[in-house]
C-alpha cells in the first residue's frame, strides 16, 4: 500500500459506484431488496480497505502482500518479453517459465499460482495498485452475495430483511471475504454455485447461462480449493432430488420418505464426487487423511502465540474422525469463546461466535422438537444446513489455530443462519395457519349453533 492509493482508490470507487447506483435506479426501482445494495457494496469495499490497513499496520505482513507482489512481479515481465509473460500468465505453475524471473515461493504452487495470476490480470486494469486490486475483489464478493441474496428471496420473499442482514452483515464475512484473499474468490464461488444452480435447475430461468456460471465458479473452485467443491456438490444434488417428495401432500409421509430421498441424493452426490476425485491421488481417502495431521500440526505451531485449539487426542481411523464431528462443529461455529481470547482480532471473533450461539439458542428455544421435523421435511433446511454442518466439521477439524479457522469458515456462516432461520419461519407459520384453522372452525361452530338457536329464541 503506497501513498498512490490515496489517489487512485478513491477515484476508482467513485466509478463503480456512479454504475452501482445507475443499475439500482434501473434494475431495482421500488424493490424491497434494493434497500441492501449499496449498503452491501459499501460494506464490502470497506472490508476490503480495511483488510489491507490492518495488515500493514498490524501485523506489518501477511499472504495478502505476498500474492500482490508476485502479481505486481508477474506483469512487470511484459517490459522485458511479451511473449513470456503470456507463458506465465497462461500456464500453471511448474516448469513455468516465471521461475526464471522471480524468486517466491507462491508461484511454486499451482493453487496459489492461479489466484496470482487472477491478480495479475486485475493489475492490468488498476495500474498494479494493491487497493484497487483488492477493490475489484470486493465487487465480485458483492455481486455474488447479491446473486445468492436474490435466491434466497425468490424463496422466501418474506425474509428479504432477514436474509439480507446474514448475506451482508457478518462482520467475519465482510473481512475475510472482500479483500485480497483467496478466501473472497472461494466465497464468492460458493454462493455464485449456489444461485446459478437454484435458477437453473429449481426455476428454470435462463438455463444456458447459470449453467456458464456454475462452471465459472466450479473452475475457481477446483483450481483454488477443491475441497470446497467437493463440499458443496453433494447437498446441491441432494437438495434437488428433496424437491420432488413436495408433491406428496402429506406431511407425514413427506417426513418418512424424505431419508429415502436423502440416500438417493446422497448416493449421486458421491457418484460425482467419486468420478472427481478417481483421478486425483490427492484427493484419496489416505492423503486427505495426512493432510488433516499437517493441517493441524502446521496451525497448531503458527498458533504458538496463543490462537492454538484442540478437539483431544486425535485418532485418524474412520470412527475416531467422526467421533470428533460434534466438537470440530462446535469450534467452528461457537468459538472462541470469550475466555480463549488473546488478541483484539480474536476478540471480534469471540463475539461474533457468542452472538451466533445466542441466535442458535435463541432458535431452538422457539422451535423445540420441530429442529428434527423440519431438518428432514423441509429440503430448503435440510440443504442450508447440512452443507454449513458439513463444511464446519472440515474446517473445525483442520484448522486447529483460531487464527486460521476464523478466516477458513466464512463459507459456512450465512448458510447456517439462513437455515435455522428458515426453520423458525416455517414452523412459527404453520403455527400460525394452525391457530388461523381453529379460529376460523370456532367461528363457524359458533354460527352453526346461532342458526339451530335462533328458531327456538324466536
Amino acid at each position: 500500500m503506497e501513498i498512490v492509493d490515496l489517489f487512485l482508490a478513491p477515484t476508482y470507487l467513485l466509478f463503480i459506484f456512479f454504475f452501482a447506483i445507475v443499475y439500482r435506479s434501473k434494475a431495482l426501482k421500488g424493490a424491497n431488496i434494493s434497500k441492501f445494495f449499496l449498503p452491501g457494496l459499501a460494506l464490502k469495499c470497506f472490508g476490503a480497505i480495511v483488510a489491507g490497513l490492518i495488515y500493514k499496520f498490524y501485523y506489518g505482513t501477511g499472504d495478502t502482500f505476498t500474492y500482490y507482489t508476485a502479481s505486481k512481479y508477474l506483469n512487470e515481465i511484459i517490459n522485458v518479453n511479451f511473449d513470456h509473460w503470456w507463458s506465465a500468465i497462461t500456464n500453471s505453475s511448474q516448469g513455468n517459465i516465471a521461475s526464471t524471473y522471480l524468486d517466491i515461493r507462491v508461484i511454486q504452487y499451482d493453487k496459489t499460482f492461479f489466484f496470482v495470476k487472477m491478480c495479475s490480470w486485475l493489475g492490468l486494469i488498476s495500474f498494479n495498485n494493491y487497493t484497487v486490486i483488492a477493490l475489484f475483489l470486493a465487487v465480485f464478493s458483492f455481486a455474488t452475495s447479491w446473486k445468492f441474496y436474490k435466491m434466497c428471496c425468490d424463496l422466501y420473499p418474506k425474509m428479504w430483511k432477514t436474509m439480507g442482514y446474514i448475506v451482508f452483515y457478518i462482520p467475519s464475512v465482510i473481512f475475510w471475504g472482500s479483500g485480497l484473499f483467496k478466501d473472497t474468490i472461494t466465497y464468492g464461488s460458493i454462493l455464485l454455485l449456489t444461485a446459478s444452480f437454484y435458477f437453473a435447475f429449481h426455476k428454470k430461468d435462463r438455463v444456458v447461462y447459470h449453467l456458464f456460471l456454475m462452471l465459472m465458479s466450479a473452475y475457481f473452485l477446483q483450481n483454488i480449493r477443491e475441497f470446497l467443491l467437493i463440499t458443496i456438490l453433494p447437498p446441491l444434488i441432494i437438495w434437488y432430488v428433496l424437491q420432488f417428495k413436495n408433491v406428496i401432500r402429506s406431511a407425514k409421509v413427506r417426513f418418512l420418505i424424505g431419508p429415502v430421498f436423502a440416500i438417493v441424493g446422497i448416493a449421486g452426490g458421491t457418484l460425482v464426487i467419486s468420478s472427481l476425485t478417481s483421478s486425483d491421488e490427492q484427493l484419496k481417502t489416505q492423503n486427505l487423511k495426512d493432510k488433516s495431521k499437517g493441517f493441524q500440526q502446521w496451525h497448531s505451531s503458527e498458533g504458538a502465540g496463543g490462537s492454538s485449539y484442540t478437539l483431544g487426542d486425535m485418532d485418524y481411523t474412520n470412527i475416531g474422525i467422526i467421533k470428533k464431528i460434534p466438537a470440530a462443529i462446535n469450534v467452528t461455529l461457537f468459538r472462541p469463546y470469550l475466555f480463549e481470547v488473546r488478541n483484539p482480532v480474536m476478540l471480534i471473533a469471540g463475539i461474533e461466535s457468542l452472538f451466533f450461539l445466542f441466535l442458535t439458542l435463541g432458535v431452538i428455544k422457539e422451535v423445540k422438537f420441530g429442529v428434527f421435523l423440519y431438518f428432514f421435511d423441509n429440503a430448503n433446511v435440510f440443504f442450508f444446513l447440512l452443507f454449513s454442518l458439513v463444511f464446519a466439521f472440515v474446517a473445525g477439524f483442520n484448522s486447529y489455530n483460531f487464527g486460521a479457522l476464523v478466516r477458513y469458515k466464512i463459507p459456512c456462516m450465512p448458510y447456517f443462519l439462513i437455515g435455522i432461520y428458515i426453520m423458525k419461519y416455517e414452523i412459527l407459520q404453520t403455527k400460525e395457519r394452525r391457530m388461523n384453522e381453529r379460529r376460523i372452525a370456532i367461528e363457524e361452530e359458533e354460527k352453526r349453533l346461532n342458526a339451530q338457536l335462533s328458531p327456538i329464541a324466536q
